[in-house]
């Protein structure tokens, strides 16, 4: 495979190039990986990254890009970029805002390097971005960090979850409420559900109160436009 390692997450028109040269399903993997990458070690960089994605996808020649791969019975087949890369980046963010991993312990401690926490503050970047539509996997992650009704209760990992669901609301709270939350629990139901949270029994960081009592402001007021993935990061964790 030609070397396709070296993306460039601040440039929409070599990012194409770079999968043009090589447009195949491993390459797509490594774009996914380097985002991760990128985003675990500055997530203040997301919303960058996420208008980047966003004006990729814009690029009239990603439109009719199609990726080669390989079928369940190894038979070649090909599949449009933008379908291709969200499947990939799903699997991801899947895999990171839930844990699903049966070997890894659970990320439980409030700190920067925190990948549940960097996972859902890029989602939100890529929702008002315009790059994810609708993923249930984000959806069921901001009701569990909520603790909506029938929503998943894992006692371990609350207060990330919970913070987790902050920054998202903080940075694309409309946008959810719109596309899901208004009709599974109403905007009265997502203000109650956060006030609930401050009883200080799940939200126990002292920052991650600030960033809830935030987000509680916003929700009384509709969430409006929101702020940017980075203003909400820096909340939990101020910028030096």
């Amino acid at each position: 495979m030609a070397p396709t390692t070296n993306f460039d997450l601040s440039n929409a028109n070599s990012l194409l190039a770079t999968i043009q040269a090589d447009s195949t399903i491993d390459t797509i993997n490594l774009f996914v990986t380097s985002l991760a990458e990128a985003v675990n070690s500055d997530p203040t960089k997301a919303d960058a990254i996420a208008e980047t994605l966003a004006s990729l996808f814009a690029i009239p020649e990603s439109q009719t890009l199609d990726i080669r791969g390989v079928d369940p019975d190894d038979a070649e087949v090909t599949t449009p970029l933008q379908s291709t890369f969200l499947i990939a980046l799903g699997e991801w963010l899947n895999y990171a805002l839930h844990e699903t991993s049966l070997v890894e312990p659970k990320r439980t401690i409030v700190e920067p390097s925190n990948t549940v926490l960097t996972a859902a503050v890029f989602s939100a970047a890529l929702l008002k971005t315009g790059v994810l539509a609708s993923p249930s996997y984000v959806f069921s992650f901001t009701r569990q960090g909520l603790q909506l009704p029938n929503a998943v209760r894992e006692t371990e990992r609350q207060e990330i979850v919970a913070i987790g669901a902050c920054l998202q609301l903080l940075v694309a709270g409309k946008i959810m409420l719109d596309r899901w939350l208004e009709k599974s629990d109403g905007s009265d139901g997502i203000v109650q559900a956060l006030k609930a949270l401050s009883d200080g029994k799940v939200i126990l960081s002292e920052n991650g109160r600030v960033l809830l009592q935030k987000t509680i402001d916003l929700a009384e007021q509709g969430f409006g436009t929101g702020t940017t993935a980075r203003n909400a990061w820096s909340v939990v964790f101020p910028e030096k």
